[in-house]
C-alpha cells in the first residue's frame, strides 16, 4: 500500500508540541540530562582546575565528537588493542501465517542507533550496486548491429542445415561454422577493444590524480612548519606573559630590587618578543611558499577558454616565489607586529603612553600580535590547502569511479572469450562430424548462434562501460559544469545553510513525522519525487523515529522508502555511564603511553625532560619562596610543549615526503597501465584476424570439393589474398603491441625478452613455398598456403598473448607495490593526524600553568607531568609515523620486489622500532569491517520473509509477459521528441553513480546524542568566557579568556583528529583491497601465459586438420620423377600429420592444467591470504621469465605434465589416436582427416575450458576490483569532506589567537569571539560526523558486494518496494542472455 503525505498541517512549534508531546518531553529530558553530564567538564572562571583536567578535557572532547564507544571497539580503526563487547540484546520479529503484521518481541535496544547507521551504510552501498545492475539490464540491446548479427547468424545456421543434403555439404557446413566463428571473434575484438579503452581511461584518470597528489605533497613539506611556527609563537607569547606577571609579583614582594630585576625581565621579554616575531616571519614565508606551490601563474589562470575547474588546477611543476616577494612578506610581517603599539599610542595619547609604557608590556603586545598573525596565516594556508586537497580528493574519486567502470567492462568482456571458444569448438565439431554425418555436423553449429548473440550483446555492454569510464575521465579533467563550487568557503556556507534547514521546524517535516508516526510496524511508506532538501528531511525524521530509509531514482528527484521496524527513539537507551566511558577513554590513552614506552633513539631526550619536569614539580617544596617555582613551572611546561609541537613538525615533514614517493609510484603505475591499455587495444583485432584466416582457409575447401570450373581460378586467389592480408595485419598489430608492452615493462622495472615469432621475417615466403612444394592440384595448393597463413596468425596471436601476460604481471606487481606504499603512507597519516590534538593539549597545558600559577602551586605542578605524558604520546605517534614513512621509501626502491612485511599485519600496541617488527608480525590484524550486529541479522531475517511474500504476491509471469510484449510493440512506435535527446546509457550510468554517492551526504545524520552533549559543554564554556569581563577583575580576565579560547580549540581539533584518522583507516583498508586485486592479476597473468600456448596450439591444430584434408587425395604431381616413392612420401606425410596432431592434443593437457591451477588460485586470493605471516606460493605469482623458461624446457614441461592428473593427456589424445586406426575398412586418407579433425576439436575444446576458467576468475577479479573502486571512491569522498576540518581547526586557533591579542586591547570584544569559536565547532563537528559516516561506508563496501548477489535488485530490509518486480521475468531473460548468475 502506498499512502501520500497529508496535504495540510500546521507547522508552528506550538502545534508541533501539541501533536507530538511525547517526543517533545523526551527531547527536554535528554537535553537536561546532557547539560547535567557536561557541567563537570566546564571550567568556571576563578576556580581551580582538577588534576589532569587539560588532557582529560582533550580526550573528553575527542570522545564526545566520536561517540560513546571505546576506540578498540569502534568501527573504522586500523589498529586494535583487543577486547570484546557483549552482544546487544536482540529485538526480533515474528510473523504469523495468517497475518502480515509483525509482532514485536520484547528487548532492550541500547545499540539500535549504531545498527541503524550500519543498516543505512549498507543500504547506500547496496543502492549503488543495485542501480548499476538495473542500468545494465535497462541498456537497450536491440540495436541495428545486434539485429543484423542475430538474423545473419540464424540464416547461416539455417543455410548450413539445408546445405547438409547438398553434394558440397562437406565443405559448406564447416564454412558456415567458420563464418559464425568469425562473428564471435568480431564481438571478442570489440569487447577487448572496449576493455583496453576502459583501462586506458582509468589509467589516465589515475595519472591525473597522482600528478596532483604529487604537487600537493610537495606543498605539504612547506606547510609542515606552519603549525609548528604557530605553536612556537603561542608558547613564546605565553612565556612573555609569564615573565611579566612574575615581574609584577616579585616587585610587589621585594621593591628594593626594582631597577636591576626590571631590566633583567624586560631584556628577556624583548628577546622572547623578537623570537616570536622571527618565528612568525618564517611561518609567513613558509605559507607564501606553500600558496605559490599550489597556484598556477597568472597567465594560466587568465585563460578564458578554460572552465572554472580547469583554472583552479594545481601546477604540473613546483613553483617558488621570487626573492622580492619573500622580502616584502617578511617586511610586512615585521611591521604588522608593531601596529598594536601604534593603535595603543593613538588611543591613549602618544606622549602619555610613552611615559607610562614599560618594555615588558611592549614585548607582550608584540608577541601577542605575532602569535595572532601566525594563527591568521595558518587559517589562510589551511583554507588554500583544503581547497587543493578537496580537488585532489575529487579527482581521486573520479579515478576510482573510472576504475569501477573498467571493472565492469572487464566483467563484460570476460564473458565473450568463452563464447568465441565455444564457436571455435562448434567449428571443430562440425569439421569432425562432417566425416561421418553431415546432418549431425549441421546441428552441432546451432549452439554457436546463441554464443554469437551473447558475445555481441556483451560487447555492446562493454563498450557502454568503456564510454562511462571516459566520461569519468572527462569529469576529472574539466569538472562537472552543473556542480556547485567545491572550495572551502562555499562548502562552509552550504553547511551553515544545512544547519539552519535541519533545525528549522517546517510544515513538510511535521507532515512526514505525522505520516511515519501512523506507519504500522513492518510496513513501508513511499515518498515520491522529492528534491534534495525534502529527501534529507525524510531521512532525518525517519532516523529520529528509529526507522530505516533508503532512496533511489534519478539525479535531481528521487524516491525515498521508509520502513517501520518497530523501534522508537525513546527506546534507544539512557545516558548512564557517560563519565565512566570518558574516564575509560582517558585511561586507554594513558595505558598507551605506558605500554609502548619510549623509542630508543629518544631515550636521552626523555631522560633530560623527565629530570627537568621532576625539578620543576619539586621546586615548590625544595626551593625557599614561591617566586622560583612560579617562574619554573610555566617555563618547563612550555618547553615540553615545544618538544610536542616539534614532534608534529618532524612527523608531518616525513609523511609529506612519503606521500611524494607514493604519489610518484602511483603515477608510474598509471603510465604503465595506460600503455598496457594501448597494448590490449592493439591485441583486440587479432582474434578477428585469426577468424578471418580460418574462414578463408575453410572456404577454400569448396574450391576442390565442389564441382570445379572457371570460378575456382577467381575465388581461390581471392581467399588466399584474404588470408595473406589477415596475416599481414596480425604481424603489424603485433609490432605495435610489442612497442607498448616493451615500454610498459621497462617503466615498471620489469625484465622479459620480447621474442618475436620466427615467421615475422619474410613471412609471405613460407606459404608460397608450401604451395609450390605440395604435389597436388591448384585449389589444394591454395588451401595449403591459407593453412600456413592461419598457423602463422595463431602463433602471432599466441606470442602477443604471452607478451601481454608478461606486461600484465609486471604492472600487477607494481600495483601491489603501490598499494603497499599507499598503505604505509596512510598508516603514517593515521598517526600524524593524532598529533594536532596532542599539540593543542600541550599548548593548553602551558596556558593553564600560566593561569593557575598565581592561585595554587600544587595544582600547577600537575601540568608539567601532564605535558610530559602528552609529549611521550606525541613522540610515540611521531616515531611510528617516521618509521612508516621510511617503509614507504623502502617500498618504492623496487617496483618488482615483494617485501615480507606488509602494513596491514600491524595492530595497536605494536613495539616501536624496526628491530621489533618481527615480534609484531606474530599478531594478525583482524579486518576493520564491523561484524554484522545480532539485531541487524534478526531484522534482515524477518524482513526477508516479508520480501519473499511480496515477491510471490506481485511477480506474475503472465503480467510480465504481457508487459514485455507491449514494450516490444512500442519499440516500433514513433518516439517523442524528447526521446531523441535522452541521455545515453553511459551518461545515465555516470549520473546514477554520482547521484548515489551524493545521497550519502543527504542521508547522513549529522547530529546525535553525544553531539548535543558536546554542544551543551561548549555553550557553557563560551557563555562563561563571554561573561568573564563583566564578573571578573581585569587581571583574572587577561588569564581566563586566553585559556578559554585555547580550551574551545581542543574540541575542534579533537573532531578533526578523530574524523581524519577514520579516513586514513579506510584508505589503509582500500590499499589492502588494491593489493588483493594486484595479486589476483598476477595469478591471472600466469594463467594467460599458459592460455596463450593453447591459442598457438589451436592454430597449429587447425592447420594440421586442413593439411590432412588436402593430403587425402592421392598425389599425382611429380609422379613422373618420383614414381612409386610418391605414394610412400604421401603416406609418410599423413603419418606425420597424425603424429603431430596426437601429440598436440595430448600436450594441450599441460597448459589446460596450468590455466586451471592459476585461475583457481586467483579466485582463492582474499584479504586473509594476504595477511599470512610470510609470503608463499599461494599469494605470489610466478614471474614470466620463470614461466617462459619452464615452457621452453622439454624436461620441465614433461615433469609438469606428469605432475597433474596422468589420465588427462591420454584422455585428450585418445580420439585422435583411435580415429587414426579405426574403423579398419575406411581408407587411411579418410582416417587421417578424421584424426587431425579430432585433434583440432580436442585442442579447441581445451581452449574453451581454459577460457571458461579464465572467465570465472576474471569475473571474480572484476568483483574485487569493483569493491576496491567503491571503497576508494567512498574513502576519497570522506577525504573531501574531511579536508575542511583542518581549516576549521585553524579558524578556531586563529580566533583563539585573536582572543589572546584582543584581551590586551578590549576584553569585551575578545570575549564575544568565544561565541564565534563555538559556532566554528558546530560546523566542524557536523563535517566530522559526515566524514566518519562516509569512511565507515568505505569499510563496509567489500562485505556488501561479496554478500549481495547480482541478481538481487531489492534491499533486504525495505523488501520488494524498491525492486521493480513486474520486470522480473524480462530481467531474468536479459540475465540469461548476458550470462549473469541468477
Amino acid at each position: 500500500k502506498k499512502r501520500s503525505v497529508p496535504a495540510r498541517s500546521n507547522g508552528s512549534p506550538v502545534a508541533l508540541m501539541r501533536l507530538h508531546p511525547r517526543h517533545c518531553a523526551a527531547h527536554r529530558k535528554h537535553v537536561l540530562r546532557r547539560l547535567g553530564a557536561c557541567l563537570v567538564l566546564v571550567v568556571v572562571p576563578g576556580s581551580v582546575l582538577p588534576l589532569g583536567a587539560a588532557h582529560l578535557a582533550a580526550r573528553t572532547s575527542c570522545f564526545l565528537a566520536g561517540g560513546c564507544r571505546s576506540r578498540s571497539a569502534r568501527c573504522g580503526r586500523a589498529r586494535h588493542t583487543g577486547g570484546s563487547r557483549d552482544p546487544p540484546t536482540r529485538r526480533t520479529f515474528s510473523e504469523n501465517e495468517d497475518s502480515s503484521d509483525a509482532e514485536v518481541v520484547d528487548m532492550e535496544l541500547s545499540t539500535f542507533k549504531e545498527i541503524a547507521d550500519n543498516r543505512k551504510l549498507r543500504s547506500v552501498i547496496e543502492s549503488i550496486v543495485r542501480d548499476q545492475e538495473n542500468l545494465r539490464l535497462s541498456t537497450p540491446l536491440l540495436s541495428g548491429r545486434t539485429i543484423f548479427i542475430s538474423v545473419s547468424s540464424l540464416a547461416l545456421a539455417i543455410f548450413a542445415t539445408g546445405a547438409a543434403i547438398l553434394p558440397a555439404g562437406a565443405a559448406l557446413v564447416p564454412t558456415a561454422a567458420s563464418a559464425l566463428f568469425l562473428y564471435s571473434s568480431v564481438a571478442e575484438s570489440t569487447g577487448a577493444r572496449a576493455k583496453g579503452l576502459a583501462r586506458y581511461n582509468s589509467a589516465k584518470a589515475l595519472g591525473l590524480a597522482a600528478q596532483q597528489e604529487t604537487v600537493l605533497a610537495e606543498a605539504e613539506t612547506f606547510k609542515a612548519f606552519i603549525p609548528f611556527g604557530v605553536g612556537l609563537t603561542a608558547v613564546f607569547a605565553a612565556a612573555c606573559v609569564t615573565l611579566k606577571l612574575y615581574s609584577e609579583r616579585v616587585l610587589v614582594q621585594s621593591p628594593f630590587i626594582r631597577s636591576e630585576f626590571s631590566e633583567f625581565v624586560e631584556n628577556y621579554c624583548l628577546i622572547l618578543a623578537a623570537a616570536t616575531v622571527a618565528v612568525a616571519t618564517v611561518t609567513n614565508d613558509q605559507a607564501l611558499c606553500m600558496r605559490t606551490a599550489l597556484t598556477l601563474d597568472r597567465k594560466d589562470r587568465s585563460d578564458d577558454t578554460q572552465s572554472e575547474w580547469e583554472s583552479r588546477r594545481l601546477p604540473t611543476v613546483q613553483r617558488t616565489p621570487s626573492r622580492t616577494t619573500r622580502f616584502l612578506v617578511a617586511l610586512g610581517s615585521f611591521l604588522i607586529c608593531l601596529i598594536p603599539l601604534a593603535l595603543k599610542g593613538f588611543s591613549e595619547g602618544i606622549d602619555t603612553w610613552r611615559h607610562k609604557v614599560e618594555l615588558d608590556e611592549v614585548a607582550v603586545f608584540v608577541s601577542a600580535t605575532a602569535a595572532a598573525q601566525a594563527a591568521f596565516f595558518l587559517l589562510v594556508v589551511e583554507k588554500d590547502f583544503a581547497d587543493a586537497e578537496r580537488r585532489v580528493a575529487i579527482q581521486a574519486k573520479q579515478a576510482a569511479l573510472s576504475e569501477l567502470f573498467y571493472a565492469q567492462a572487464m566483467a563484460e568482456s570476460a564473458i565473450i572469450a568463452p563464447g568465441t571458444a565455444a564457436s571455435g569448438a562448434a567449428f571443430g565439431s562440425a569439421s569432425l562430424l562432417v566425416e561421418c554425418s553431415k546432418v549431425l555436423a549441421a546441428l552441432s553449429i546451432w549452439p554457436a548462434v546463441l554464443s554469437t548473440f551473447r558475445s555481441t550483446a556483451s560487447a555492446a555492454m562493454a563498450r557502454v562501460e568503456a564510454d562511462a569510464s571516459f566520461l569519468e575521465l572527462q569529469v576529472s579533467r574539466k569538472g562537472r559544469g552543473e556542480r556547485k563550487q567545491s572550495d572551502a568557503i562555499s562548502s562552509t556556507i552550504r553547511e551553515i545553510q544545512r544547519i539552519q534547514s535541519d533545525f528549522q521546524l517546517d510544515t513538510f517535516s511535521n507532515e512526514v513525522r505525522g505520516t511515519l508516526d501512523a506507519l504500522p510496524v513492518g510496513d513501508v511508506r513511499e515518498f515520491r519525487i522529492l528534491d534534495r532538501d525534502r529527501r534529507r528531511k525524510v531521512h532525518m525524521v525517519a532516523a529520529e523515529l528509529g526507522m530505516v530509509s533508503q532512496s533511489a531514482g534519478g539525479t535531481t528527484t528521487r524516491t525515498v522508502w521508509v520502513r517501520n521496524l518497530g523501534v522508537r527513539k525513546d527506546e534507544f537507551g539512557t545516558d548512564s555511564g557517560f563519565l565512566q566511558d570518558v574516564v575509560a577513554q582517558w585511561q586507554e590513552e594513558w595505558n598507551g603511553v605506558l605500554s609502548q614506552g619510549i623509542p630508543k633513539d629518544s631515550e636521552p631526550v626523555a631522560v633530560a625532560a623527565s629530570v627537568l619536569v621532576l625539578a620543576s614539580v619539586s621546586s615548590p617544596f625544595v626551593v625557599d619562596g614561591k617566586a622560583v617555582a612560579e617562574l619554573l613551572l610555566p617555563i618547563v611546561t612550555g618547553s615540553i610543549a615545544l618538544l610536542t609541537i616539534l614532534q608534529e613538525r618532524i612527523g608531518k615533514e616525513a609523511v609529506a615526503r612519503a606521500k611524494q614517493e607514493s604519489a610518484k609510484l602511483l603515477n608510474t603505475q598509471s603510465q604503465a597501465e595506460a600503455l598496457l591499455g594501448r597494448g590490449i587495444m592493439a591485441y583486440a583485432a587479432l582474434p578477428t584476424d585469426f577468424a578471418l584466416a580460418t574462414f578463408a582457409t575453410t572456404a577454400s575447401l569448396v574450391c576442390f570439393v565442389a564441382p570445379q570450373g572457371k570460378w575456382v581460378f577467381f575465388l581461390a586467389p581471392s581467399l588466399l589474398l584474404c588470408a595473406f592480408v589477415a596475416c599481414l595485419l596480425a604481424i603489424r598489430r603485433h609490432s605495435r603491441l610489442e612497442r607498448y608492452v616493451d615500454r610498459a615493462i621497462k617503466l615498471v622495472d620489469g625484465r622479459f625478452p620480447l621474442a618475436s615469432p620466427i615467421f615475422e621475417r619474410r613471412s609471405w615466403l613460407l606459404p608460397l613455398l608450401a604451395a609450390c612444394l605440395t604435389p597436388c592440384d591448384f585449389p589444394r595448393r591454395i588451401t595449403m598456403a591459407c593453412a600456413v597463413f592461419l598457423a602463422e596468425v595463431g602463433l602471432v596471436m599466441a606470442v602477443a598473448s604471452v607478451q601481454l601476460a608478461a606486461a600484465g604481471f609486471f604492472v600487477a606487481r607494481c600495483s601491489r607495490t603501490a598499494a603497499g606504499a599507499d598503505a604505509w603512507t596512510q598508516r603514517a597519516q593515521t598517526d600524524i593526524r593524532a598529533l594536532p590534538l596532542e599539540s593543542a593539549t600541550a599548548v593548553l597545558s602551558t596556558l593553564l600553568a600560566t593561569a593557575f600559577v598565581t592561585f595554587s602551586l600544587p595544582a600547577t605542578a600537575v601540568f608539567p607531568v601532564l605535558g610530559l605524558a602528552v609529549w611521550v604520546r606525541a613522540l610515540q605517534f611521531g616515531t611510528r609515523a617516521c618509521i612508516d614513512a621510511a617503509e614507504v621509501r623502502d617500498e618504492c626502491k623496487s617496483m618488482q620486489e615483494l617485501r615480507r612485511f606488509e602494513p596491514w599485519r600491524l595492530q595497536e600496541g605494536a613495539p616501536v622500532g624496526r628491530e621489533q617488527k618481527a615480534a609484531s608480525t606474530k599478531r594478525r590484524l583482524e579486518s576493520p569491517l564491523p561484524p554484522t550486529p545480532v539485531l541487524q541479522s534478526a531484522i534482515e531475517a524477518a524482513a526477508s520473509t516479508l520480501r519473499e511474500r511480496a515477491i510471490k504476491r506481485r511477480s506474475r509471469p503472465m503480467r510480465s509477459f504481457s508487459q514485455a510484449m507491449q514494450r516490444f510493440v512500442m519499440f516500433w512506435d514513433d518516439r517523442r521528441p524528447e526521446d531523441f535527446y535522452a541521455p545515453s546509457p553511459e551518461q545515465c550510468a555516470v549520473q546514477s553513480v554520482q547521484a548515489d554517492l551524493d545521497e550519502i551526504r543527504v542521508s547522513v545524520r549529522t547530529y546525535e546524542k553525544n553531539w548535543f552533549r558536546t554542544l551543551s559543554a561548549i555553550g557553557l564554556c563560551a557563555g562563561a568566557a563571554f561573561l568573564a569581563p563583566f564578573v571578573l577583575s581585569a587581571v583574572a580576565t587577561e588569564v581566563v579568556l586566553p585559556v578559554a579560547g585555547a580550551g574551545l580549540t581542543l574540541f575542534a581539533v579533537a573532531a578533526e583528529s578523530d574524523a581524519r584518522r577514520n579516513v586514513a583507516t579506510s584508505k589503509v583498508w582500500g590499499a589492502e583491497l588494491g593489493a588483493v586485486v594486484g595479486t589476483m592479476e598476477e595469478m591471472l597473468s600466469a594463467a594467460a601465459f599458459h592460455r596463450a600456448r593453447l591459442i598457438g596450439m589451436s592454430g597449429v591444430a587447425a592447420c594440421l586438420a586442413i593439411m590432412g584434408l588436402v593430403a587425402e587425395q592421392h598425389w599425382t604431381f611429380g609422379s613422373r620423377w618420383l614414381g612409386p616413392n610418391l605414394a610412400a612420401l604421401q603416406a609418410g606425410w599423413q603419418l606425420t600429420l597424425v603424429t603431430v596432431s596426437v601429440v598436440t592434443a595430448a600436450w594441450s593437457a599441460l597448459p589446460l592444467q596450468k590455466v586451471w591451477h592459476w585461475a583457481d588460485r586467483s579466485k582463492r586470493i582474499t584479504v586473509t591470504s594476504l595477511r599470512e605471516l610470510r609470503l608463499n606460493d599461494d599469494i605470489e605469482g610466478e614471474p614470466p621469465s620463470k614461466l617462459a623458461a619452464r615452457a621452453s624446457s622439454l624436461k620441465a614441461s614433461f615433469q609438469d605434465l606428469l605432475a597433474g592428473p596422468r589420465y588427462l593427456p591420454f584422455l585428450l589424445m585418445a580420439p585422435a589416436l583411435l580415429l587414426a586406426f579405426f574403423p579398419r575398412g575406411v581408407p587411411f586418407g579418410k582416417r587421417v582427416v578424421a584424426s587431425t579433425a579430432a585433434g583440432a576439436f580436442i585442442v579447441a575444446g581445451a581452449l574453451f575450458f581454459a577460457e571458461r576458467s579464465m572467465m570465472r576468475s576474471e569475473i571474480a577479479l572484476a568483483g574485487r576490483m569493483r569493491s576496491f573502486a567503491l571503497t576508494d571512491a567512498l574513502a576519497n569522498e570522506a577525504e573531501q569532506q574531511g579536508a575542511l576540518l583542518p581549516a576549521a581547526s585553524a579558524a578556531s586557533i586563529a580566533i583563539s589567537g585573536f582572543i589572546a591579542f584582543g584581551t590586551e586591547l578590549n576584553p569585551y570584544a575578545a570575549s564575544a569571539l568565544a561565541i564565534l569559536q563555538a559556532m566554528t565547532w558546530v560546523v566542524a563537528s557536523r563535517k566530522a560526523l559526515a566524514t566518519k559516516f562516509e569512511s565507515d561506508a568505505a569499510l563496509q563496501v567489500a562485505s556488501v558486494t561479496e554478500q549481495q548477489s547480482s541478481s538481487s535488485a531489492m534491499d533486504p530490509v525495505l523488501g520488494a518496494a524498491i525492486g521493480r518486480t513486474r520486470d522480473a521475468w524480462v530481467k531474468r531473460i536479459k540475465r540469461y542472455v548476458l550470462r549473469v548468475p541468477m
